[in-house]
């Protein structure tokens, strides 16, 4: 994993971060929540896991709360509300850093000049919230909030050539959206809240209400997998080796000279390298740690960084489930969903590496994390076994059990237990995806968005607790921590 330099980090890097209580600031009112939900710049696609609906006395799920003896009331919806935040993992705050410094030197002038004076709160909050309504396929389809749709021109944004009559008339511009190089970097970021939970949150579930037969609330983190649908793009660039990309000249390689070998390296660190190598290095060899890819050519696929990108995203649901677990009094059940192993995938090989991934990060997690846990779940991952425990046996050293299943994102879990699931998100979009295109059934991110309430709680548009003044920061010693405390610790 990264680099330990975290602990260097100076206290006026964060200022604007360090400065604002997250603790005990203001809290969201309910009546702001709904009144902001109704004026959403898109209509939304199904009404039954909006908060409005919920609360009414005649909904289905009011009537499900009351028979379990669990009312849903005002204070509890608020309370929904007020529990959201952005979540990010340690290890990505120097390269935060490094990408402001980046940006400020780019050899793009729009950019240089946009970031000149650019902070990391601004930074942090560039990646919650400068991003479309929906952006889905490789082909870069979107939905802007003011209605617009379209497709391509991501590639452009933050370029020299980026106010061309195309993007012009499109509106993709640097102030309005994020660049491809933002996106890598908000696909590291999740927003986690409680919410209410509607049906089992199968994948076609479409937002009809259930039976009562599922977890009628619980914890829900948006998390974003490795996308390879963009070629030379986001995790192509760190976690494949290609003849044509990985060279000294791009910036590759322990040689590598430059403001472009300047932020591989920082990435480089973000998996525990040095470096990000070139393909001469790789090319012919017979380490573990690369393996040909099987459609390409003359390209490598880095096991390594992969296992690295994906255990960081583990590591930060172990973390904020074990948190939110301590807060209820009771152990966390984790629902793992495969992130990026649906269309994004592009090596047969991930799976078993998301796994190990998996491994390696609740390795590295104290007792104080994973006593905290009580079932890890792997939902939908054609894998049958982790390390050599297979399903129903017990993690090494831990008593967290360890499942393989097909169960649905919402289903039961024992009465002691909080249900803790992720859903695949996008980092640019906006919490459902193609919900706001009405199509519900397409992945599992509208089908959350259909099942819980996040489309209205994990919303900047809608919820202002989706800010980086409420970010909170998983460490691996210390919990769920926000900035303020998270710089005292770094100072003791």
């Amino acid at each position: 994993m990264a680099v330990k330099d975290s602990a260097v980090l100076a206290l006026k890097d964060f200022k604007e971060l360090a400065g604002t209580s997250t603790e005990d600031g203001e809290e969201i009112s309910l009546n702001e929540v709904l009144e902001r939900s109704r004026k959403h710049c898109v209509p939304f696609p199904v009404q039954t896991a909006r908060l409005h609906h919920l609360l009414n006395m005649n909904s289905s799920y009011r009537q499900l709360r009351a028979a379990n003896g669990q009312e849903f009331t005002e204070s509890v919806a608020q309370s929904y509300i007020n529990s959201a935040y952005p979540i990010i993992h340690e290890d990505l705050l120097p390269l935060l850093l490094a990408f402001l410094n980046y940006k400020k030197k780019s050899t793009q002038r729009i950019e240089r000049t946009f970031y000149k004076d650019k902070t990391v709160f601004y930074l942090i909050n560039r990646l919650i919230k400068n991003r479309p309504i929906a952006f889905l396929t490789m082909n870069d389809s979107y939905l802007l909030s003011n209605g617009r749709t379209g497709q391509g021109g991501f590639v452009s944004i933050g370029k020299d050539n980026d106010k061309s009559d195309w993007n012009s008339f499109h509106d993709l511009t640097l102030e309005e959206l994020m660049s491809y190089d933002e996106m890598k970097l908000a696909a590291l970021l999740g927003v986690s809240s409680h919410s209410p939970f509607i049906n089992k949150g199968e994948r076609q579930n479409a937002g009809t209400p259930g039976k009562g037969d599922h977890e009628l609330d619980g914890v829900i983190i948006g998390q974003v997998g490795a996308r390879f649908e963009m070629f030379g793009r986001m995790d192509w660039q760190d976690c494949v080796v290609y003849e044509k990309q990985n060279t000294e000249k791009n910036g590759y390689g322990k040689e590598g000279k430059g403001l472009q070998s300047d932020i591989l390296k920082a990435w480089a660190k973000l998996w525990g390298l040095e470096y990000l190598p070139t393909f001469t290095e790789v090319n012919g060899t017979t380490s573990d740690d690369y393996k040909k890819h099987k459609y390409q050519t003359n390209t490598y696929f880095n096991n390594k960084i992969y296992k690295a990108r994906i255990q960081i995203m583990a590591e930060v649901l172990l973390i904020e489930a074990s948190s939110r677990s301590k807060q209820t009094q009771k152990k966390a059940y984790i629902h793992v969903v495969g992130l990026g192993l649906g269309v994004w995938q592009t090596d047969h090989s991930q799976p078993k590496l998301f796994i190990d991934a998996w491994a390696n990060a609740i390795d590295n997690m104290p007792p104080t994390v994973t006593d905290n846990i009580s079932h890890i779940d792997f939902s939908w991952i054609p894998q049958n076994k982790i390390k050599s425990v297979q399903s129903g046996g017990k993690y090494p050293n831990t008593d967290i059990v360890v499942v393989f299943s097909k169960r649905n994102l919402h289903d039961k879990v024992p009465k002691d237990c909080l249900l803790v699931c992720n859903y695949a998100w996008d980092s640019n979009s906006s919490p459902g995806n193609e919900y706001w295109l009405g199509s519900l059934t397409a992945s599992g991110d509208p089908a959350a968005a259909c099942s819980s309430s996040i489309a209205e709680l994990h919303n900047h548009r809608i919820n202002r607790r989706v800010d980086a003044a409420h970010l909170r920061i998983a460490t691996r010693l210390h919990g769920v921590v926000t900035v303020p405390q998270y710089l005292q610790l770094q100072h003791q």
